[in-house]
């Protein structure tokens, strides 16, 4: 009987800045974000077993969670993640345990379930000594979720097409960050629906192409901080405007995290989390205090920082 077993963290992202671009004939909506690791993350355990029935285990893929809401069959990523890699190396008979210890809000547009899914590949792959290279895994990764492709690799990256098309950026790793997610969902089917009905498409602006070009690819000598300051006019989320129009608290929580400092405050994907970023970590953990008493409202309030993530 062989048995194989691993725990990893599944690490969260935000999107610093996000643009609808154009929608394809099967309905996938092209992007051009900038995505980034960050250190708040799931705890996943994966246990393989193979043959399965020497383990009394059923064939097929079961998941467990301390979270009872999250779905344990084909409406979770994880779940199908693990399908499709059984799929693709033919595994037919073989139990796959997947643990998900949950710390990543979902509805939240930091990649809760991209990232659960992530992990599940890439230890799946580990398992089998990378039977599916690279490339072909973040094939696999791209029918699961948009997301997903990123979350495998991780760090920073400038996404395009439907996410599959990664560009790795400079490094913008060590920014401290606080999350605050209103007691509020925004469906990400939901946000899109609204993008398609303004037919709204990005428009780029003045100077935007050569200060997003200095801080994803340039060596300039500035901090991290100082790049993220010159940027800031146009790291922007298209979502913004309609979330904040359905669920106006979305706005305050921004305007209250400029109010503490943040260099850099905006909804992170299609939401409803709002991230600020902090000049240090000093001004990050004053903002968290003052906003802690949010958590007895229902919010989610987390102290982070960007990080590398990915395998």
């Amino acid at each position: 009987m062989k048995i194989q077993e691993k725990r990893v963290k599944a690490h969260a992202k935000i999107n610093l800045f996000l643009k609808i671009c154009g929608k394809r004939n099967d309905g996938y909506h092209l992007l051009s974000t900038l995505m980034q690791s960050i250190s708040l993350g799931d705890d996943l355990y994966v246990k393989c077993s193979e043959p399965a029935q020497d383990n009394n285990l059923d064939v097929g893929v079961l998941i467990r969670s301390s979270m009872k809401t999250l779905p344990r069959g084909e409406k979770n990523t994880a779940y199908r993640a693990a399908r499709l890699f059984m799929e693709e190396l033919q595994l037919s008979d073989v139990s796959i345990e997947i643990e998900i210890g949950k710390h990543i809000p979902s509805q939240a547009g930091l990649g809760g379930g991209s990232t659960d899914a992530a992990a599940v590949l890439h230890l799946l792959n580990l398992f089998y000594k990378n039977a599916i290279p690279k490339t072909k895994l973040i094939s696999i990764a791209s029918k699961v979720g948009a997301d997903v492709p990123f979350c495998l690799l991780g760090h920073t990256h400038l996404c395009e097409g439907i996410g599959e098309v990664m560009t790795p950026a400079s490094s913008l790793s060590g920014l401290p960050l606080l999350l605050i997610r209103p007691n509020c969902s925004i469906s990400t089917t939901w946000a899109f629906s609204q993008m398609d009905s303004m037919n709204a498409l990005a428009k780029p602006l003045q100077g935007e192409e050569e200060a997003l070009h200095n801080l994803m690819f340039s060596d300039s000598p500035d901090s991290i901080v100082e790049r993220i300051k010159l940027a800031a006019p146009f790291l922007t989320n298209q979502f913004e405007s309609i979330g904040e129009s359905r669920f106006p608290v979305l706005a305050k929580t921004r305007e209250f995290l400029v109010e503490k400092g943040a260099v850099l405050a905006r909804l992170s994907g299609s939401g409803s989390t709002v991230f600020g970023v902090f000049q240090d970590a000093a001004q990050r953990d004053q903002a968290f205090c003052e906003s802690i008493h949010l958590r007895d409202r229902g919010f989610f309030v987390e102290k982070a920082e960007t990080c590398d993530g990915g395998y």
